[in-house]
């Protein structure tokens, strides 16, 4: 009994905590109950047994029941299910590949009867949903995707290039450039920015050793054909009044000039919208005036009345004189006596393409409001090739590459092209002069002479711009124009190049049989393909007269001689020649120029050649006109989406430097800041900018106190530091302070605070460093007023007209003030 005792205590103890399968017992007590309640409760349809000890309340369960458990997980398992195995017509895989791989055959991907029944209906729609190229499905076929050896097919490229330009137009020079220039997309055009290989450095170097070149022929350009009185007329509320660029270099740049008119010399100016002198700035140009006497013949555009002028001159001079008197007497305007003729001329404008079309309604506008209606507008926008040439060699590599046509080598043009070849820079002809030659082929003759220069060469005044013969091309008319533009491609001249570089040294001409039979001129018998890229056709050859001596007519060229500024360091660094071609022969004369020696450089480079030259580049440094304001938007947006991709931690805070606008130079506010004490600008208008661009260093040009609504024009000027430093753009130029004027010794830095903060006179626009003067340089616009007081202080100062005037320049991501002088360009 003793013994059994034990065992009946723990079997009854068993029988509490385990509950059976009917109904529980009322023997147990309320802890044993509530404990074995929960852990039946916690996982459905399952027994537990309380093994808990003293300080452990855990309930471990001794049994589950599967079917119970089963169903209380149901939805679970059915969601597990469909995530693992996936909804095989949602998935990524085809019907064949839900096979194990051992089912899996080849032709399952294109033969449905390989595939198992269960899976077929589910292939054939696949396959007719992919187009699949089985006929028997009835789907649409699939084109091929051609291999590269037929996209490299000429005809595939030439298609494929019209299709690429239907948004941006290409250069002549594109395909060249695109491969060793990085490219982009600006003003409609694809243009070339940088070189890939090598920086600004190695282009400077080229400049002033050798020579750069540089593709200007996305400039357009502006016919006007008609009288000059009338044309002048027209065009005189365009350009600034007379006698406001008085000291400025660019006094005489109006069209009515003289020596403008009589076609020798070529001119530059700045348009205005009609009748809104100093406001409405449109953009500069560069026009040029068909020379007098020049051989023409009659465009589409003339009238009879134009073209009878054009045939007899003589007998037009004497009606002109009663029409001019008739036409002078009844303007308002006065009109100089070179201009009273009623022989038509044509007048080229050379504009940006960034303000082609204001400048082109503007001028429409003024020609359909004058009086004369025989003037005749049109559009020879990418009809004209324009290359510049910088560099000390630039005169030495036009002449190391090109030949004079040999039908000129006895005339006074080709003694002048003789002459040429011993000078080393254009600065010994006269300003803006303009020289016509007729050049062969360049293709024909690859060789390379070297032009002896002589630094002591001069060319007279007399021999230049008193023979207007020289200034006369056959690249004014249309018609040559047109059929220049159907020249022989490049593997017949590569094939025939030892017989016709004979026939070019002895001046002799192919006729009609001696072309068609190398293939010169086409044939009637040829295909399409062969006539639209041969040299000329039949329908031009007998239209013109030229026939098969098109291969060696000559090629029209302008030459316009820029001149670098008194400012540059040395003599030739900006200096050069503009060349000017017909349409359709880019790439020949591109070609054997870089051959001969010159660099190519891009947008960037060619804009730090002139600021290094202390040139204002459109539409960087023309605030005050539509194309910068739309420039300046993209830049500003560029430069702040930049500055927001990097972390706060790795961005300047412009906040803590007091930098207000750090994207965009606040030129309006600079315009309406007070810097003058007796100044009223509240009559003045300074919602719109306006630009004194006649303005130079001098206290009669700048007159501080005198006229008040004047103090809010912007003055162009040209920053250099005095030490370290670079004007990077947006920069702020700052009044030096008083003190600073006694005695200038070495240069100074200032640091900012917000208790030591200069007055800002002006902005950098752009800035770097300059190679030619070996420090930190810039261009940029200061107020007028503010520039006035700064000179009277230096002034008064050093007792003495100063050249330069001291200023502190503070770059946006630095707080220090730099020491600096500014002067008005």
């Amino acid at each position: 009994q003793q013994r059994s005792t034990p065992m009946k205590e723990t079997k009854r103890a068993r029988t509490r905590t385990t509950p059976s399968s009917g109904a529980s017992t009322p023997a147990a007590s309320s802890s044993s109950s509530s404990a074995s309640a929960s852990a039946s409760s916690s996982i459905d349809g399952s027994s537990s047994s309380s093994t808990a000890t003293a300080g452990n309340d855990m309930q471990v369960p001794r049994m589950v029941r599967a079917l119970a458990f089963a169903q209380a997980r149901m939805t679970e398992v059915r969601q597990f299910e469909q995530a693992t195995a996936g909804d095989s017509t949602r998935s990524g895989l085809r019907a064949f590949q839900t096979l194990p791989r051992h089912l899996r055959r080849r032709a399952m991907s294109h033969n449905t009867r390989m595939i198992p029944r269960r899976l077929r209906q589910r292939a054939e729609y696949e396959m007719a949903k992919s187009a699949s190229t089985s006929k028997d499905k009835g789907g649409p076929a699939i084109a091929k995707k051609p291999h590269r050896r037929f996209k490299r097919r000429p005809k595939y490229m030439l298609r494929d290039y019209v299709r690429r330009q239907q948004q941006f137009t290409w250069l002549e020079t594109h395909v060249w450039s695109a491969k060793r220039m990085h490219m982009d997309n600006m003003w409609g055009y694809k243009l070339a920015v940088t070189p890939t290989d090598k920086s600004w450095k190695s282009a400077y170097k080229a400049s002033r050793v050798q020579a750069t070149i540089y593709d200007m022929s996305y400039y357009g350009v502006l016919e006007l054909v008609g009288g000059v009185q009338a044309i002048c007329q027209a065009l005189v509320t365009l350009t600034p009044p007379p006698g406001q660029c008085a000291q400025h270099r660019l006094q005489q740049s109006s069209f009515g000039a003289r020596r403008y008119v009589e076609g020798c010399l070529f001119g530059e100016t700045v348009l205005y919208t009609p009748n809104q002198y100093p406001r409405g700035c449109l953009a500069p140009v560069r026009f040029l005036w068909q020379p007098q006497g020049a051989p023409t013949v009659g465009d589409a555009s003339d009238d009879s009345s134009a073209s009878a002028s054009l045939s007899d001159p003589s007998s037009s001079s004497s009606s002109s004189s009663s029409s001019s008197s008739s036409s002078s007497s009844s303007s308002t305007l006065s009109t100089p006596s070179w201009t009273q003729s009623s022989t038509t001329r044509r007048l080229w404008i050379w504009v940006h393409p960034a303000a082609f079309a204001s400048v082109e309604t503007a001028i429409q506008q003024q020609l359909e409001a004058a009086e004369d209606r025989s003037i005749h507008l049109n559009s020879l926008q990418d009809r004209l090739v324009r290359f510049r040439l910088f560099g000390a060699r630039a005169n030495e590599v036009i002449h190391r590459t090109l030949k004079l046509h040999a039908s000129l080598e006895s005339t006074d043009t080709g003694e002048l092209w003789n002459r040429m070849r011993s000078l080393r820079t254009p600065s010994s002809l006269p300003i803006g002069t303009v020289l016509a030659f007729d050049l062969s082929d360049p293709r024909i003759d690859l060789r390379t002479v070297h032009a002896h220069t002589d630094s002591d060469s001069f060319i007279p005044l007399s021999d230049v711009s008193q023979r207007e013969t020289l200034s006369n091309s056959t690249i004014w008319d249309s018609s040559a124009r047109e059929q220049l533009l159907m020249r022989a491609p490049d593997h017949i001249i590569n094939r025939k190049r030892p017989e016709l570089l004979m026939m070019q040294l002895t001046g002799e001409c192919l006729d009609d049989e001696q072309a068609h039979d190398t293939g010169i001129v086409p044939t009637m018998d040829q295909s399409d393909d062969t006539l639209e890229t041969s040299a000329a056709s039949i329908t031009a050859s007998t239209s013109s007269g030229l026939s098969g001596q098109s291969i060696l007519q000559p090629i029209p060229m302008l030459l316009f001689a820029n001149h670098p500024r008194p400012s540059v360091s040395f003599q030739g660094f900006n200096g050069g020649w503009d060349v000017v071609l017909p349409g359709g022969w880019a790439m020949p004369f591109w070609t054997s120029l870089v051959r001969a020696g010159a660099r190519a450089i891009g947008l960037r480079e060619h804009n730090h050649h002139l600021m290094e030259g202390d040139e204002l580049v459109f539409p960087d440094h023309y605030p005050d006109t539509a194309a910068y304001q739309e420039l300046m938007l993209k830049t500003a947006s560029e430069a702040e989406a930049k500055h927001q991709r990097k972390p706060p931690a790795k961005r300047v805070n412009y906040r803590k430097l007091g930098i207000a606008s750090p994207f965009s130079p606040p030129l309006l506010e600079l315009a309406a800041t007070k810097h003058q004490p007796s100044s009223d600008l509240s009559s003045v208008n300074t919602a719109q900018l306006v630009v004194d661009r006649c303005a130079h260093l001098t206290p009669s040009a700048l007159p501080p106190l005198q006229s008040p609504s004047c103090a809010h024009h912007l003055v162009p000027v040209v920053v250099r530091m005095a030490d370290r430093g670079e004007p990077l753009p947006n920069a702020l130029i700052c009044a030096a302070p008083t003190s600073s004027h006694e005695g200038r010794g070495r240069s100074e830095q200032i640091p900012w605070s917000r208790t030591n903060n200069l007055p800002i006179v002006g902005y950098v626009l752009s800035g770097g460093f300059s190679y030619s003067r070996a420090n930190g340089a810039g261009i940029g616009f200061c107020q007028r007023g503010a520039l006035s007081l700064l000179l009277l202080q230096a002034q008064s100062a050093v007792s003495h007209h100063p050249r330069q005037i001291r200023v502190f320049v503070r770059n946006i991501n630095s707080n220090l003030y730099r020491d600096a002088t500014v002067q008005t360009i």
